[in-house]
């Protein structure tokens, strides 16, 4: 997918983002590649209603990262709710039947990340998506908007024991200095980004 033009004063050029060394990048999925965090907020409040539960804005970005069950034996945990392993099932199901109705079509790209994909891209650079979603709906996602042939492997929650934050998955901070990945690229430090909240750049790692 071709990058969008970034008509920002302050966009930065996208290649010096990247360090040389770099062979390969990882990525998040939802607030990464696509604006879809305000909509899954609204399709995990309609889904945990259905079983007693609720969930923020701000609650849903302090746990987005983890796999839905995860989230939802938090949220019964801190609320007082007993779930049995089916219907977490259902819930977890339910959120994601929600967000493909209601939310991946509003769900758009976000145009400067899609400049550091294509930079990537360029480089050739080793590709992966590691996302805490359910693997339907990230397939899904990455096939609507034509970037599954970009990535060399897609990892889900359905692929690994511990979701994020562990390092099984590989994103966040924390979890990238545990699993020794030598830069960091916060997406939302970018001009442009709709969760801008810092200055553009990239963090090199500390060796371990």
């Amino acid at each position: 997918m071709p990058a969008e033009n970034l008509n920002h004063p302050d966009a930065p050029d996208i290649s010096t983002l990247l360090p040389t060394e770099v062979k390969g990048a990882i990525w998040d999925m939802d607030g990464t590649l696509f604006a879809s965090n305000e909509h899954r907020v609204k399709s995990w409040g309609k889904a945990c209603k259905e079983f007693g539960l609720e969930i923020d804005s701000n609650k849903y970005m302090a746990e987005t990262g983890r796999a839905g069950k995860e989230i939802v034996a938090i949220l019964c945990k801190e609320q007082g709710v007993e779930l049995s392993e089916d219907q977490v099932k259902e819930l977890v199901a339910k959120e994601s039947s929600i967000f493909k109705e209601e939310g991946m079509d509003k769900s758009r790209p976000i145009p400067v990340v899609m400049q550091l994909l294509e930079e990537a891209k360029r480089r050739g650079l080793k590709m992966a998506v590691a996302s805490g979603g359910e693997k339907g709906t990230v397939m899904e996602a990455l096939d609507k908007f034509g970037l599954n042939d970009t990535f060399d492997t897609i990892v889900t929650s359905h692929d690994v024991e511990n979701s994020k934050p562990a390092p099984d998955a590989v994103m966040g901070i924390e979890a990238a200095k545990k699993a020794n990945i030598g830069t960091i690229i916060d997406v939302t430090t970018l001009p442009g980004h709709p969760d801008k909240n810092k200055q553009p750049g990239s963090v090199k790692m500390p060796e371990q």
